[in-house]
């Protein structure tokens, strides 16, 4: 599970546990709720398929393929 946070400027962090059991941060800075959002999915398909050893959907592989090296 991940969730989002807010800091006081309006900046936006995804905390999630990742694969290895470590806490993890990802820092979006000041995007639309909606964008955070989406990406929060992403990351969690991503840290669950990594726990579990399982493969990705056809969706988040093509949106993989479709991010900025930046958020990579």
């Amino acid at each position: 599970m991940a969730s989002i946070t807010t800091d006081s400027s309006g900046y936006r962090r995804i905390i999630f546990v990742a694969g290895d059991g470590q806490r993890k941060t990802l820092h979006l800075g000041a995007v639309p709720q909606r964008l955070a959002d989406a990406i929060l999915i992403r990351v969690e398909e991503l840290a669950a398929a990594s726990i579990h050893k399982q493969s990705l959907s056809r969706e988040t592989s093509a949106w993989l393929d479709g991010i900025g090296d930046k958020l990579r």
